[in-house]
């Protein structure tokens, strides 16, 4: 539950949200030169991250090209912000187009509880990856067709490394809670 919403009404806000957005999908000739996914999330893409120390995925050459959507043009996701009130800020807006990824970064520059809303029009076509720093490996996260809710936190202290890649269309809204 965040905010005053059950699953149920955010899901009914991210299908608003996604209806703003879905003609400037459907119309984007938008093609990725780069869709090496799977080397850019990587064992060896993880280590020259952590070598780099990288808070946003940006800050390293090729490590991302998913694309930034514009907050403020969204009534439907002005209007979600409204609804999750304010203990929550957006922190991105994002479309993965088929072959985008987000590399390995950590978001550690901005420490605290991130929720993430994520949707995809397909099983198994996006995932979520992680390192597991406790047992030392990495894992992967498939996301399920419709809107999936993930929760994590970012710390200097304790960093997550995390990354993003999809095979198919996927909309992504990051919340960070402010206490």
């Amino acid at each position: 539950k965040r905010g005053n919403m059950n699953e149920d009404l955010i899901h009914k806000h991210i299908q608003a949200i996604l209806e703003e957005v879905k003609p400037a999908m459907t119309k984007s000739t938008f093609n990725f030169t780069d869709t090496s996914i799977e080397e850019k999330l990587s064992q060896s893409s993880l280590a020259l991250a952590m070598k780099s120390n990288v808070n946003v995925a940006v800050e390293l050459p090729n490590n991302d090209n998913r694309i930034f959507l514009n907050k403020s043009n969204n009534k439907a996701l002005t209007k979600f912000d409204e609804e999750l009130g304010p203990n929550y800020r957006c922190t991105g807006f994002f479309w993965y187009p088929p072959g985008s990824y987000c590399g390995w970064h950590t978001n550690a520059d901005l420490e605290g509880e991130r929720t993430y809303f994520v949707w995809s029009p397909e099983d198994g076509k996006s995932f979520f990856r992680y390192y597991d720093a406790e047992n030392k490996n990495i894992i992967t996260e498939p996301e399920r067709k419709g809107v999936t809710i993930r929760k994590f936190s970012t710390s200097k202290q304790n960093p997550f490394w995390h990354s993003v890649g999809s095979y198919t269309n996927r909309i992504s809204i990051g919340y960070m809670e402010i206490k």
